[in-house]
């Protein structure tokens, strides 16, 4: 199988973004809490695990040899899933986020769109 760069960065650029925003989510929860109006202190610990529990995984996957399809596509799904939900949070507003948050919630929605995309285009192409 022939190795897929775009596909391969892309993972890599996908789980080093979570590693980061979930050692950051945990590191740094009283500032989140502050900056996305957040009072529950365990928010940002708990959504920093699972960042960080993804990160592993699509980490693994890029390093997989050949890269499983079925592996990239749940990946994929993941990502699809965190923009649709962040949609449905800054649609609804269920949370009471501030207006920061909202902010911030669309802007790694997109990114994590971004991610999505490109994963998707390099599945394809090794198709």
């Amino acid at each position: 199988m022939r190795k897929n760069t775009l596909l391969l960065n892309t993972l890599r650029a996908n789980a080093i973004f979570s590693f980061l925003s979930g050692i950051d989510a945990i590191l740094f929860n009283q500032f989140f809490m502050g900056r996305f109006g957040i009072s529950a202190p365990y928010v940002f610990p708990v959504l920093g695990v699972g960042l960080l529990i993804f990160c592993v995984t699509v980490f693994y996957e890029a390093r997989r040899k050949p890269i499983k399809h079925s592996a990239v596509k749940a990946i994929i799904g993941q990502d699809v899933a965190w923009v649709v939900g962040s949609a449905l949070i800054i649609l609804t507003n269920v949370f009471s986020l501030s207006t920061t948050g909202l902010w911030l919630t669309a802007a790694v929605a997109v990114l994590v769109a971004i991610f999505a995309y490109l994963q998707y285009r390099g599945i394809k192409q090794l198709s």
